[in-house]
């Protein structure tokens, strides 16, 4: 079941969608016509669905092939879509056009997972496979987007129990993580990462 609260408490909860499987809401558009959301299927393994706020709500499939398909994000724009699927036989995160999805191009380099927009939709993080957070610019037009050259934001452990997203960025650049201070969950540091940018100019 998907329920949605208005986030200063007024109002009712709303149920937005019921089904039989696991629903994990991975991102609203910045218009707040669509939210995108993943769910298990034992024909087509992890899916990515699109429900539109308005009208009959009825959900369609966004991103469903025999391989897993997760971690959507919308662009800041509403034009893109960043996403996580291992078609290659490992995790990459790639940017598809969005809804006309004519254009999709890898953006990771050596895999990645967890994609978020940052910058305005000037940039994307990641995080590696060996738990680096990962940085590249981004360069959107119409009908194409260009990746810049890959940056190590910081070193990052994933949290267990963390889910979906071990991080996240803040409208102003500010990057939220969590990492465990011994290796154990129980002894965790909250990090907050400002100004990061400067410290990847040369």
């Amino acid at each position: 079941m998907l329920n949605a609260k208005k986030t200063r408490g007024a109002g009712e909860v709303q149920n937005l969608l019921t089904l039989d499987a696991q629903i994990y809401p991975n991102d609203w558009s910045l218009d707040g016509k669509y939210l995108a959301y993943a769910t298990n299927s034992p024909s087509t393994s992890t899916d990515v669905w699109l429900l539109a706020m308005t009208g009959a709500r009825k959900p369609a499939p966004l991103l469903q092939s025999v391989f897993d398909e997760r971690h959507a994000h919308f662009s800041p724009d509403g034009r893109w879509l960043a996403f996580t699927s291992n078609e290659t036989g490992r995790d990459d995160v790639y940017v598809q056009s969005f809804p006309n999805a004519a254009i999709r191009r890898m953006a990771s380099s050596g895999g990645g997972a967890y994609p978020r927009w940052g910058s305005g939709g000037r940039e994307l993080l990641y995080r590696a496979p060996d738990g680096r957070l990962m940085s590249v610019p981004v360069r959107l037009a119409e009908s194409t987007v260009e990746f810049g050259t890959h940056s190590v934001v910081m070193r990052k452990v994933d949290v267990a129990g963390v889910h979906p997203y071990p991080y996240d960025v803040a409208a102003d650049g500010r990057i939220l993580a969590l990492t465990p201070a011994s290796g154990r969950v129980q002894d965790l540091t909250l990090t907050v990462l400002m100004n990061w940018q400067a410290a990847l100019a040369p």
